[in-house]
């Protein structure tokens, strides 16, 4: 909502400067999301007109003109193809500083002093493509006085950021009750003038009627008569008016409407009286596929939730939306039908919608206007009409009103207004804080106090809505700051404190953290080729989306984490490593709530180590940071890795996660073609694991610390030739069950398949470290450990011992 300042002084006095009434309203909770001067740039450019011209003498297009800005004339040189004496130009004198940023100065040209610039449009800003000559403004132009003002541009809007809430300061006088509340002095609001001379001999029944077939939707209808109006445009200072408000000034009709709306909070619309069907207003539910072109000359389809306009033939109206082009107010239009109604907020709203007309008038439907004012901003038109539109108003006025409104009155306590705002007020202060906002107390007990809400207030429900007008009143900034009593000092969860730990474990392990939205749709699923029957397809959608794209509730983390990878691998960045933890959404159907699991799933691309020459660098960097993980947690000896099969991963390079034999996880490379489809570099891995487990069986709280062993250890190693289809996880626990006494680290440090390694087979060497809290370890015990490993081996594997 834009309000210009000068506009809103008509209404309502106030000492406040456009600065201290942004403040001021900000403060109320009117928020102001821009404070802008009209005139910026144009303070000190001035009116002067052109008393004689002279040609150049040493330049044939260059004209010498004197110029008269009232206190003195001075001399200026124009090359402008429409200069004349007698004209009333805008002047820029010596030292101004025009809005393009060009600083006049006194020049000579071709030997002649300028002493300014006569200006054109575009040098003033006023136009953004070059004018053909200087701007020429009319007679009425004072000499000397100040463009800005002339031009009514000597204004300051707030641009005014509502909330839903705030509909009644959709319009002025809105917006003046506001200030009025503001004021520690009383001030009373300045009505528009309404002085209507009605013509007796010609009673509005004779020449309209109104029938209302749907009265939920339409509670309120009424309608005045203009005749022999004349179409022309709107004075200029009501145009001035509408331009700083943000509405572009069309004729004299429909400035008037859009005039009042600005005032009043009130969508009036204007008919063409003789283009309506006997004059009769039909207010009914539209059929099943009618239709109607509207006055942006579309052609639109209905259906019988649209409220709409008609005479007996034809619609000549969307309710509260658009009128028709058929009824549309022309330069041929004599007689006006003036409709000011009030629509039920939640029929325009929809209507809107559905139709994507989005306009000023349904802006304010659906947000509710004043039931109770509807008659009064149609004669606020209608006197508007007759002043300057030269329009005869017909007697009387078509009010029909089959659900009046009823008052809504709200009990509210003192205690509870005293308790939730945190301050000590008396009962009479409260009863003159809701006087100065209008809103009467019709009943006062010991601690109690029943208001009525005012008809424009349809944003009052409750007893909090009233203590929340309080707050507003009181101020703000005038409630002291405490904090909120607690025996308790506020601390993190046991489950928080593990995801916490999580994090900084995959931070400290190269990888940056992402959020991704929670809401999904079937398009990120689909590009990871998934079957109908997949789980990932168990989705919870949502009943009312804003858009397809986010109507569902993820059941992964991992599409969301593959196209942030992707819009990164588009932009040319070559190595990503991510993590997220977030929740994912299973549905469990029969009217179950959605079964929750907050999970881990992290991704890697263009890693840049491959230490074991595998051209796997990215799966092998996501397993050593889960491997690292898992030991910081101290789950390790829990985790198993195996081969695995997941439908969008590469079959033969994805593992399983187990803990205790139940899967947990899953790690792997993507699908060449899925990896094709994302852009994203080859060989790129992700992994994903639900924590509810891990959750479970973390242990948080003192760390446990051991005696540093005063014994030296025995390392050896161990290189073996085994089938390459047998996983190293199946050796390495194999090993590491062996003997739990002695051998403390099993670490592999090799992987290689060529030269001297029979065909089908792999050497994988690793590093035993054997170590006692009580002695050294003597050549034999380590020997026997040894020898027992490689027997198993041998047995379990027919594994050799490689020499060489």
């Amino acid at each position: 909502m834009q309000v210009p300042y000068n506009w809103l002084k008509t209404y309502i006095d106030f000492p406040y400067t456009p600065k201290e009434l942004s403040h001021k309203f900000t403060m109320a909770g009117l928020e102001v999301e821009n404070l802008e001067y009209l005139g910026k740039g144009l303070e000190d450019i001035k009116i002067g007109k052109i008393v004689e011209i002279d040609n150049h003498p040493n330049a044939d297009k260059l004209k010498i003109c004197k110029v008269d800005i009232g206190d003195k004339v001075l001399q200026m040189i124009t090359g402008a193809p429409n200069v004349r004496v007698d004209i009333k130009v805008p002047v820029a004198e010596v030292g101004v500083t025009l809005p393009t940023g060009m600083e006049i100065e006194e020049t000579k040209l071709r030997g002649k002093v300028s002493e300014g610039m006569i200006c054109s449009k575009d040098e003033l800003g006023l136009q953004e493509e070059r004018a053909s000559g200087i701007m020429i403004l009319p007679d009425t132009a004072q000499v000397g006085e100040r463009f800005v003002e002339f031009q009514g541009l000597d204004e300051y809007v707030l641009d005014l950021d509502l909330t839903p809430n705030y509909a009644r300061c959709l319009g002025l006088l809105g917006i003046a009750r506001e200030v009025k509340a503001m004021l520690a002095e009383p001030s009373e609001i300045d009505k528009p003038k309404i002085e209507i001379k009605e013509d007796r001999s010609d009673p509005i029944e004779d020449k309209a009627a109104i029938k209302i077939e749907d009265e939920e939707l339409c509670p309120r209808y009424a309608g005045r008569v203009i005749k022999d109006v004349k179409i022309k445009p709107s004075p200029m200072w009501m145009q001035r008016r509408l331009k700083a408000a943000g509405i572009r000034p069309i004729n004299n009709i429909v400035d008037i409407t859009n005039y009042v709306l600005l005032e009043y909070n009130q969508p009036l619309h204007a008919f063409d009286l003789g283009n309506i069907k006997d004059g009769k207003i039909i207010v009914r539910r539209a059929k099943e596929n009618e239709k109607v072109i509207t006055l942006d000359e579309v052609e639109r389809t209905l259906d019988q939730e649209t409220l709409v306009i008609t005479d007996p033939e034809k619609i000549i109206a969307v309710a509260g939306v658009m009128g028709a082009e058929n009824s549309e107010v022309t330069r041929k239009t004599t007689d006006i039908f003036l409709e000011a109604a009030y629509f039920e907020p939640t029929s325009i709203r929809r209507t809107a919608r559905k139709l994507g007309l989005p306009s000023e008038a349904s802006h304010r439907f659906e947000r509710g206007v004043d039931i109770k004012r509807v008659i009064e901003a149609g004669n606020r038109a209608a006197y508007l009409m007759q002043q300057y539109a030269e329009g005869t108003v017909a007697k009387g006025v078509l009010d029909n009103y089959p659900l009046p409104y009823q008052d809504n009155i709200i009990e509210v306590s003192l205690a509870k207004i005293n308790r939730l705002l945190g301050i000590s007020l008396e009962k009479d202060k409260i009863e003159e804080m809701l006087k100065r906002l209008e809103i009467e107390v019709v009943k006062k007990a010991e601690d109690l106090l029943k208001v009525k809400v005012p008809s424009y207030r349809n944003d009052m429900e409750q007893d909090a809505d009233v203590i929340e007008e309080i707050a507003r009143i009181y101020g703000y900034n005038n409630i002291p700051t405490t904090r909120p009593k607690t025996n308790e000092v506020g601390q993190r969860t046991r489950k928080q404190k593990i995801e916490k730990q999580i994090k900084n474990l995959m931070n400290s392990a190269g990888l940056d953290e992402i959020i991704t939205f929670s809401l999904t749709g079937p398009q990120d699923y689909k590009d990871l080729m998934l079957p109908d029957d997949h789980r990932y397809k168990n989705w919870v959608s949502i009943k009312n989306p804003l858009n397809k794209a986010f109507g569902l509730l993820r059941t992964s983390l991992l599409p969301g984490l593959i196209d942030s990878m992707a819009t990164n691998a588009k932009r040319q960045i070559e190595e990503v490593k991510y993590f997220e933890t977030g929740r994912t959404f299973l549905n469990q159907g029969h009217r179950k709530r959605p079964l929750e699991n907050t999970k881990l799933a992290a991704g890697s691309m263009g890693a840049g180590q491959d230490i074991w020459d595998q051209d796997a660098s990215d799966f092998y960097y996501l397993k050593g940071a889960l491997e690292e993980l898992f030991a910081r947690l101290d789950l390790t000896d829990q985790i198993e890795f195996v081969r695995g099969d997941e439908v969008f991963m590469h079959p033969g390079r994805t593992a399983d996660i187990l803990y205790k034999g139940v899967k947990i996880g899953v790690l792997g490379e993507l699908k060449p073609k899925i990896i094709d489809n994302y852009d994203l570099k080859d060989r790129t891995a992700v992994t994903e694991i639900d924590l509810t487990t891990i959750f479970e069986e973390v242990k948080i709280g003192d760390y446990l610390f051991e005696m540093l062993p005063k014994y030296p250890a025995v390392d050896r190693d161990l290189a073996i030739k085994i089938s390459e289809d047998v996983p190293v996880m199946e050796v390495l626990n194999l090993i590491n069950n062996t003997d739990d006494t002695i051998l403390k680290e099993t670490e592999l440090f090799d992987i290689y398949q060529g030269e001297q390694i029979p065909e089908g087979q792999k050497s994988i060497a690793f590093k035993l470290l054997f170590q006692a809290l009580d002695r050294t370890l003597t050549d034999q015990e380590v020997n026997e450990v040894v020898n027992n490993i490689v027997n198993k081996l041998e047995s379990e594997y027919e594994a050799e011992i490689r020499k060489k």
